[in-house]
Parts: C-alpha cells; structure tokens; sequence
C-alpha cells in the first residue's frame, strides 16, 4: 500500500503535465475519432431554487439513522410490480424507532464507493495546490452536480451532459476503488472530441456556453472498479474530503441496513450499486430549499434510493419522476436520511429530485441508487 504522501506525489505528477506555463490551464486533448457507444444521459440539470421550508425540528440523529421502517421498505419490493400491496400482518414501526444497528462498514460497495471518493479528493487537494502556484482559484463546482460515481467495466462508458459556461476552466479529477486507469473525453453535441485524457485528469474551457457530454470509463485494461467524477471549476468551492465523507455516511449506514434486511428477508444477496450504464452517486451542494434534478436513469429491477447530507442538513427529500414527471415514488418526511423503495414496472427513463429541505446554510447533499442483487 502507498502512503498518502507518496499517493499526492504521485498525483502532481499527473497534474502538473495539464497545467500549462505562463499562468493558464489549457488542456489539448486526442481529437477525431468516432464517439463512445452511447449510454442513457444523465441530465444533470442546474439547481432549480424554490421556496426556502423552515428547517423542522428533529429528534434523529443522522449518525444513527433512527426513523427507519426497513422490513415494511423492502416488504413494498416483493414480489412483483403488479402484485397488490403486501398484508399489513403487524403495527408499523414507530416514527424514531431505531433500525437494527449494522455497522457502515460491513456493507462492502460502500468501502468501494468511500476509498474512490478518498481518492477523488487527494486528487483535488493536489489541483488546488498547483492550481494557487499559479495565482488560480479552482474548487468544486457548485452550479450542478459537484461529484458522480459509478460501477465501470472497460468498455462500457458512462455519460452526462450539461451545460457548461463559455471561458470558464473546468477541471474533471476521478478517483477509483482499484482502477489502472481512467479515461475522460469531453464532446460537444455534434459529438467532436473537444478535450480528454487518460490520466484521470482532464482540463476543459468550453469554448462556448451550452451542452456538452463527458464520457467516463475505465481503462481496456484495467480491472472494473467503482470511480468517482469530481467537477471544479474557476473559482468553485473547497469541500474538506471529512465533509464529503459526513455527507456519504447517512446513506451508507442506511444502505448497511437495508441490505442485511435484504438477506435476512431471502430476497437476494443484499444490496449492490445501479450498474445499467448510469450514474449510481450523485453530490450537489444544496442550500436550504434548493432541489437539482437528474435524468436518464434506466431502472428496471428492484431499488433503493437513498439521500443524505452533512451535518449542516436537518431534511433531505427524494422523488422519484415517471417520463411524463409524475412521482413514483417519494420520501418528503422530515429526516436527515430519505429512502425510496421501487420495483420497476419499465425502463423508463427516470429522474431523481433531491432536495434540501432544510437545512443550517449550504449543505452537501448525496444520493445513491442501488439493486436488490
């Protein structure tokens, strides 16, 4: 195992090869060529403000996860789509009951998820670093999505498209469970390659405002492995990876729990992360009101979605929109976590509606979309 001293000289390295001399960041990248085989797009549309809810008074605790009817959750998920809804045969779970008490840890996808986060932010604090050098300001971005992951198999790219703004620098920083390599190729929508790179670190400065796609996949030869996508740009925020990690572990822990149940109830193996070429994780920075929306998720099985926030969030809502954007499935009750069940009766595409509902400022706020297995 490499130190994290040896891990963040590995990473300048990486980095100081995209940033230019003379005080600018320019990025060249292999033009032409034909684009990826398409996947569903993750419409990662910009934050949409609505009207700002009093953070609700809560007893819970996000650290224990309380308000959890787990076993009536995955009760809703047997059986099949058409199925009528399951014999209430007892009393649901009071409000502030706490589920059955399954250590984060013992739930193996998220070690992958939270090592290619680790990953992930060494590699931002090592673009922060060389990026101040230069006299530049680059953080997260905080316009839309600020961090993806997903499930990778080479071959097999993952993308979204959204809108960027003409002459602003964006800089994409991967991270990943065990990849030996990461490749990003930005293009625009007539699908030329206007930026990319194979080092998992690419520099990109549109050069006019409107929709691009990026692509992400893991190298031909590398082992499939969870990655995570972080966004900057010129003058984004600064999030400590301990702030990114506190956002994560309410859905993390809720996940450990469910997913016991899930064995436990013999309805599979446990729970795994969406992998049908979609995005499984999704970070925005949130203010209290605020909600973002992402599209093109292609659900055809049994799942669970799950929100949470850092400790700045009092109230995480989730839905879950038909194509026609009705709500299929929704979580709008005052808790730190929300979770959604459903059991897919088509494809789609489908959205997710995050929204922090109440909050103490800006809160980072994460979701995860998972399969029974």
């Amino acid at each position: 195992m490499h130190s994290e001293d040896s891990r963040r000289g590995s990473v300048k390295l990486r980095v100081a090869a995209v940033l230019a001399l003379g005080g600018l960041i320019t990025f060249v990248g292999a033009c032409g060529g034909a684009p990826p085989a398409e996947t569903p797009t993750l419409d990662n549309s910009k934050k949409q403000p609505v009207a700002e809810a009093p953070a609700p008074s809560s007893t819970v605790d996000p650290k224990v996860v309380a308000d959890a009817n787990v076993d009536g959750l995955l009760a809703s998920l047997e059986g099949s789509p058409s199925d009528p809804p399951p014999a209430k045969t007892a009393a649901p779970v009071p409000r502030g009951t706490p589920a059955a008490d399954v250590a984060a840890s013992s739930w193996r996808p998220g070690t992958f998820m939270t090592k290619a986060l680790d990953d992930m932010s060494v590699q931002t604090i090592a673009v922060q670093k060389l990026a101040q050098e230069k006299s530049l300001s680059v953080g997260y971005d905080g316009t839309a999505a600020t961090f993806m992951g997903a499930y990778m198999y080479p071959g097999k790219p993952v993308r979204f498209s959204r809108t960027f703004d003409a002459g602003a620098m964006y800089v994409f920083v991967t991270g990943s469970s065990r990849a030996s390599g990461i490749n990003v190729v930005v293009r625009d929508m007539s699908g030329a390659q206007v930026a990319g790179g194979s080092k998992g670190i690419v520099v990109f400065t549109p050069p006019s405002s409107g929709a691009y796609n990026v692509y992400t996949e893991v190298a031909a030869s590398s082992p499939s492995s969870f990655v995570t996508l972080g966004v900057m740009r010129s003058g984004g925020l600064t999030i400590p990876a301990s702030r990114i990690k506190e956002s994560v572990y309410g859905a993390v822990k809720k996940a450990a729990q469910l997913s016991d149940g899930v064995a436990k109830r013999g309805m599979g193996g446990g729970l795994v992360f969406h992998d049908e070429s979609d995005w499984a994780l999704y970070g925005t920075v949130l203010d209290n009101g605020e909600a973002i929306r992402f599209g093109g998720l292609d659900l055809k099985k049994k799942h669970v979605l799950l929100g949470s926030g850092d400790s700045a969030s009092t109230d995480i809502n989730l839905q879950l929109l038909d194509p026609s954007g009705a709500a299929v499935s929704s979580d709008m009750d005052p808790d730190p976590v929300a979770v959604l069940g459903f059991n897919s009766p088509s494809p789609g595409p489908y959205t997710l509606r995050v929204q922090c509902a109440g909050s103490k400022g800006k809160s980072l706020v994460t979701a995860i979309v998972l399969t029974i297995d």
